[in-house]
């Protein structure tokens, strides 16, 4: 059954509809209704287009409409897809074959011939912004001034070596279907006669090159394309997502509401309302919000002195309710969560990490390689890991170096010169390597996390730009300052080696099941009965490296929002300034020292 709202966006036919979905609402419900009811009607797949924003999610709305209408999930996969699904579509429409796509490392094997190793992630950011804009190599050099003139130079270097070798990486993509669909006039009214009906899911999540992709194809500003989103969980500001842009752009548009939340009860939706937007549209959003399941819910507010008493606090509590499968602790960063998962562990509650887990991030595997080779300087694996990580002692060897060493039949520390042809720098680098690696045999008898810090020092592995990660919520450096606290556990070097390799073991092993373990980037669209939402201290949410505070207060939003029965908030230090837009009726508990009961503030 779907309720009025719901229902007048399934019955929507003629010209452009806008539909602001709050959390919770039913949003895929009502856009599998809809896809159904206009086959249901006749419609041919073909022309229906729903585009969303991740394969799981597409994979997910087709397996639902298929159960609905009887069709096979393959007979739907035109109809419901990605962008970039679609993208390669149009790009591959009058080619059998098409272009090939390039790996990230085919990319910079391409960037190598322009920019130094050192320079491949500002350059990669850089082409990425310059496709999500849709800005062509010459605007691009017209628009630089500084740094950016270079980046700009390289930018145009790149894209005419993709069109002559006849490639395209995954950010060029969208880019170049547009490019296509602009150029060729024959092409693009093919399109636009072939989608009567186009659905664009999670807008607010959509870059600039996506919405102008699903607008060509739908005809244009007047044509059928309905946009469904909701700004305040607009979280990718950093791939390009602008919900400021995306409601100036959908002016003229039949507007929906779908304000009932079928997810939460009426208490946790009042602690997540004062972070919505501000925007008239958001704000007429949240006055008619209401909880469908009622009140009943249980909101909660706790200051602890620590990190550490504050995971154990949480992990406490999650071993004296139900099943941990209806758990889920939510983070700004994966470094916060690594006390969760030691605390479960220890207490012997299955977990699953949500996304990459900590000890499989790229920085800590090679910090615990570097730790492996100081216990044994004969472990290949670890030489491998260590050669290719972006320690300064291991600069211009590279993965082809590696597997020299990693092939020789001597102990790689005694190795003097890999078999085959290197230049002189590349020996000169690997010398100075090994003897870092033996320097560091020397100290393992040092506590692990002196061993650590030191380790990091000398190899220059803790050198790191004040970028993040591939990820919003990988930051590097926290991760291996995370990872020396955790060190202070152990007695020896060799403790701290099994510990890590065990932990990533365990993480492989629990998948799905037990607690999950998140950021709140990677628990977007999902729902659990119990969330804790840990670190809403200063300098955490909003992150101290953050340039954006609206995006931080959004995710907060997000996060406060997956809770169904159970909303437990926590900070440890400083609160952070969001404790402030919490309701007044939300009562805090501290727990400021280990020894002291729960008292009320």
């Amino acid at each position: 059954m779907i309720d009025g709202y719901q229902s007048n966006v399934v019955n929507h036919r003629e010209g452009p509809a806008m539909v602001l979905a709050s959390p919770g609402s039913g949003k895929t419900t009502t856009i599998v209704e809809r896809v159904a009811d206009l086959l249901r009607g006749g419609l041919p797949p073909q022309r229906i287009l729903c585009v969303t924003f991740s394969r799981d999610a597409a994979l997910e709305m087709r397996l639902q409409i298929a159960k609905i209408t009887g069709l096979s999930e393959k007979t739907l996969r035109a109809t419901v897809s990605t962008f970039h699904s679609l993208a390669l579509r149009i790009l591959r429409s009058e080619d059998s074959e098409g272009a090939g796509i390039l790996s990230p490392g085919a990319v910079d094997k391409i960037l190598r011939e322009f920019v130094s190793k050192d320079n491949l992630p500002a350059q990669r950011a850089f082409n990425s912004r310059m496709r999500r804009q849709l800005i062509s190599p010459n605007e691009a050099i017209v628009q630089a001034n500084g740094r950016d003139l270079e980046l700009a130079e390289v930018y145009g270097l790149y894209d005419q070596t993709l069109r002559e070798e006849g490639t395209i990486d995954f950010d060029s993509m969208v880019y170049f279907a547009v490019e296509k669909l602009k150029a060729s006039g024959e092409t693009l009214m093919a399109y636009r006669a072939q989608f009567r009906y186009v659905i664009v899911d999670e807008c607010h999540d959509t870059s600039h090159d996506q919405m102008v992709l699903a607008k060509l194809v739908a005809g244009g500003e007047h044509g059928s394309i309905m946009s469904v989103f909701d700004p305040s969980q607009q979280i990718y500001g950093w791939r390009g997502a602008d919900a400021v842009t995306l409601l100036a752009s959908v002016n003229g548009a039949t507007r929906y509401f779908l304000p009932v939340n079928y997810r939460s009860r009426a208490e946790i939706i009042e602690a997540f309302k004062p972070f919505a937007e501000q925007d008239e549209l958001s704000q007429k959003l949240v006055a008619q919000m209401a909880a469908a399941r009622g009140a009943g819910g249980k909101v909660e507010l706790h200051r602890f002195a620590d990190a550490q008493l504050e995971a154990e606090a949480v992990c406490a509590e999650v071993k004296d309710s139900d099943v941990p499968e209806n758990h889920a602790v939510l983070a700004r960063t994966k470094a916060l969560l690594l006390p969760y998962c030691e605390e479960l562990e220890r207490l012997g509650i299955a977990y699953h990490w949500r996304g990459r887990n900590f000890w499989a991030s790229p920085e800590v595997e090679d910090a615990v390689a570097f730790c492996r080779l100081a216990i044994d300087a004969g472990d290949r694996t670890a030489w491998r890991t260590a050669i290719t990580s972006p320690a300064v002692c291991a600069k211009y060897l590279g993965r082809k170096f590696a597997a020299a060493v990693a092939d020789s039949a001597v102990t790689p520390l005694k190795l003097g010169h890999p078999k085959g042809e290197w230049p002189d720098y590349q020996v000169r680098k690997w010398r100075e390597m090994r003897e870092t690696v033996e320097s560091l045999g020397r100290i393992t008898q040092s506590k692990p996390q002196d061993f650590l810090r030191g380790m990091m020092f000398s190899t220059g592995l803790g050198v790191y730009d004040s970028q993040n990660g591939e990820e919003p919520d990988d930051f590097r450096r926290e991760n291996l300052e995370a990872l020396c606290r955790r060190a202070e556990r152990f007695e020896t070097l060799v403790e701290f080696c099994n510990h890590a390799a065990w932990m990533k073991r365990r993480a492989r092993q629990n998948e799905t099941k037990g607690v999950t373990l998140s950021t709140i980037h990677s628990a977007k669209g999902l729902e659990w009965k119990s969330v804790y939402v840990i670190g809403l201290s200063k300098d955490i949410l909003p992150h101290k490296r953050s340039e954006d505070f609206d995006e931080e207060r959004r995710l907060a939003y997000v996060a406060l929002s997956r809770a169904k029965d159970r909303l437990w908030m926590s900070y440890h230090g400083e609160k952070s300034v969001f404790v402030n837009y919490l309701p007044n009726e939300i009562s805090e508990v501290s727990h400021v020292f280990a020894t002291e009961k729960a008292v009320t503030a």
